[in-house]
Parts: C-alpha cells; structure tokens; sequence
C-alpha cells in the first residue's frame, strides 16, 4: 500500500491521510457492506438460541481410609455411566423429552474432594438441566452409600459392644475410695501431660511471644528513628540560634550606620531634601529597632525554650530506648525458658503418673489396664465415626449468571463485525483502484 502512494506522488509521510481520502471516496461502498453484513449477522446471532448455565458443586466422601473414591474415577463415571443413565430416566419420564440431547462437564476442583458439574442448557430447558444434575448426583450418592453405610453400620455396632464391655469392667471393679481417688489424679494427669505434649497450644504460647519480641523490636526502631529526627530537629535549633545572632549583628550595625547618617541630615535642617530624608531614617530605625527587639527575644526567650524542649525529648526518648531493649532481652529469654518449664513439668508428670501407676498396681493392675485399654478402643472408634464424610452436595444444581451474554451484546457483536467487514471492502476498493490505475499508466 506504501508502495501504492508513492506511484501517485504522494510521499510517504501522508500515505494515512491519503487512504483516508480514498477511503471517503469509497464510503458509500463501505456503509452498504458494513449495512448488509450487520443485519445479515443480527439475524443470524438473533435466531440462535440463547444458552444459561448450570453448575452444581459436589464434595467426594471421606472414609476412614481416605477418599471413599478417588475424584478422577468419579469424574470417569460421570462421563460414561452416571450422566448416560440420568438422560435415559429423563427421556423415559417423559415423552416430550424423548428426543433430547443433554450435556455435562465434569470438571475438579484443585487439590481437593470437590467436584463441580457444568452444562449449557437453553433458556427454556433450565428447570430440565437441574434435574438432570440431580439426578447424576443421586446416582453418585446411591454408589458412595453402598461403602458408606456397611462401614457406618460396622462402627456404630462395634461401638456399642465396646460401651458394654467397658461398662461391665467399670461393674466389675471393686469400690474403693483409695482407688477412685488414685484414677482420678492419674487422669487429670495424663490430661495435664497431653495438654503440655500438644504442639499447638506451644506453639500459641511461643508465637505470642514471638510477638512480643517483634512488637519490642519495632517500638526500639521507632525510638531509634525519633532520636535521629530529634537529633536532626535540636541542630536546626542550633543553627536557628546562631541565625538569630548573625541577624542581631546585621541589624546593630545598619542602625549604627543609620544613626550617623542621621546625625549628618540633623546638621543641614533648612535643606527640604534632607529633612524627607531624616524623615525616612527615623522610620527604618523604629522599624529596625522592633524588627531586632523581636530577633533578641527570639535568640533569647524563644530559641532557648525550643532547645530545652528538644533536649528533654532527646533524653526521654534516650531513657526510653535501654527500657525496650530489655524488654527485648526479657522476651527471647522467655522462649527457652518456656521451653525448659514445659520439659521440667513433662517430666514431673511422668513420674506422677509412674507413682500412681505403681499404686494400682498393687491392686487389681490388669482390670485397670483393661478398662484404660476399653476406653482407648471407644475413643478410637467415636473418632473413627466423627471423621466419616458422606458424599455431599455443596451448591445445589443453579444457574449461573456469570458470562451469559444477552443478544443484545450478540446484536452488538454482529453491528461490530458488519463495520468491520465495510471497512475491509473500502480497503479492497481503493486498492483495486489503484492497481486499475498503475496499470494504465504504463501501458
């Protein structure tokens, strides 16, 4: 196209606004393309189908082993069993529906149990969809179910022979207060020793004061960066003050000069001239006398106040900063030793639970045991049932608002796409033209 503009003599330089020219020239050619191919593309774009859709978020069990199904697996069901049986019962529920065609896409959330379920469905096909996705999660449940409910059911009983056992030896042991007393202190013993054993109730106490040593840390920086700013703040006093001095001096000596000036003027009264200009050197010695009073009230009163203010930031903030650096010191030091009171009360423990266990077992030590033993079992399965996770729907089947277009924007689009294809026609004119044009001047 450069080499276009050029053959017509047009430099370089203007070839855009010699397009435009020819572009002009061609516009009614470019307005009937842009007109045509617009309405050709609003009908096409207005007689689709507008599509919603529909999502439904759906969370993979938990069994005591792990997922109950791994997610890929279940994703491969969806694909070839699940979805294919729900479009079947779908069609075979309804005559009207024998001939649809329904779609989902299975899709994994990262790194988790999570599962979510994406289709496009007409607008008036919303209410089927929903359907659709509950009934390929009712399937997904019904399959889970069969592992979920033995393993539930195998709990619960197994639970319940364990209460009875326990209950039995609870029965069967000998009512002794020495005893009762024994068992009590050893298990708010072994209460005590679990809490000092947990890591997480440590590792708040260490974090807190982690925390305090981080909060020390920034109050001394801050400390640090007042004294530099008060530091900075008393030299500028300092030279403030020796400003006010040099000022004083200036000042004293253009009065003096101005005096002896005006004794001069004083010996020559009869002249107009010089009497306008004592006139004038009695002003600027009254105002030069005020100005140097406020500058000696300034070097004297003001600049000493400032000073003295300044000072006495100065050392607060210095009497401050040896205080939060031993609180720093008190801090870490704190953290070892929070570490050395927990060992010292682990141990202490230790033996006091020995003790106690060495005094019942003088009595009875295998029931004992076996009662300990029961309840360890119980507790073993009560978590073993708490950790149970039924497979689940997280977001119901819904629709989707998020990236629907209307036709509107569809509308839009093709306006857009017709203004596009007329500019592309003009184009193609011009240079067509062009091309007429070289070739008959060289023949």
């Amino acid at each position: 196209m450069t080499a276009l503009f050029t053959s017509t003599g047009i430099s370089g330089k203007t070839d855009p606004v010699r397009l435009l020219v020819l572009l002009w020239g061609k516009r009614f050619i470019i307005i009937a393309v842009a007109i045509l191919f617009s309405i050709l593309g609003t009908i096409f774009m207005l007689s689709r189908p507008l599509s919603a859709e529909i999502r439904t978020v759906v969370e993979v069990g938990y069994t005591a082993g792990g997922l109950v199904e791994t997610i890929d697996v279940v994703r491969q069901k969806i694909n070839d069993i699940y979805s294919v049986a729900a479009e079947d019962e779908i069609r075979a529920a309804s005559p009207d529906n024998s001939n649809i065609s329904l779609n989902v896409r299975p899709r994994i959330a990262r790194n988790s149990n999570i599962i979510v379920l994406e289709s496009s469905a007409p607008l008036g096909q919303v209410d089927l969809y929903r359907s659709y996705h509950a009934k390929i999660f009712e399937y997904i449940a019904r399959d889970h179910n069969r592992t979920f409910e033995p393993l539930r059911a195998g709990l619960e009983t197994t639970r319940e022979e364990q209460r009875a056992v326990l209950k039995k030896l609870e029965e069967r042991a000998t009512v002794d207060p020495l005893k009762s007393q024994l068992l009590a202190q050893l298990e708010e013993l072994r209460g005590q020793e679990r809490a000092l054993r947990d890591e997480r109730i440590f590792g708040v106490a260490v974090k807190t004061l982690e925390g305090q040593v981080s909060d020390a840390e920034k109050a001394l920086k801050d400390l640090q960066d007042e004294e530099r700013l008060l530091a900075k703040t008393r030299a500028q006093t300092d030279v403030s003050v020796k400003n006010y001095a040099d000022q004083i001096e200036r000042l004293k000596q253009f009065l003096n000069d101005a005096r002896a000036q005006r004794s001069k003027l004083a010996s020559s009264p009869n002249d107009s001239n010089n009497a306008i200009a004592a006139l004038i050197f009695d002003a600027e010695n009254l105002r030069t006398e005020i100005e140097l009073q406020k500058l000696e009230r300034a070097l004297v009163v003001d600049a000493p106040l400032d000073q003295e203010k300044a000072e006495a930031e100065l050392l607060k903030n210095r009497r401050q900063q040896p205080i939060q650096e031993q609180a720093i010191a008190r801090s870490k030091a704190e953290i070892p030793k929070l570490t050395l009171e927990r060992e010292q009360k682990l141990a202490v423990a230790r033996v006091a639970i020995d003790n106690i266990l060495a005094k019942l077992g003088e009595t009875e030590t295998s029931r004992l045991h076996e009662i300990a033993v029961q309840k360890a079992k119980l507790q073993e399965t009560d978590i073993r049932l708490g950790n149970i996770l039924v497979t689940r729907v997280v977001v119901p089947p819904r629709r989707n608002q998020e990236g629907e277009h209307s036709r509107m924007f569809f509308a839009g689009l093709a306006l857009l796409a017709g203004l596009g294809l007329g500019l592309l026609a003009g184009v193609f004119a011009v240079f067509k033209d062009a091309m007429t044009s070289r070739s008959a001047q060289r023949v």
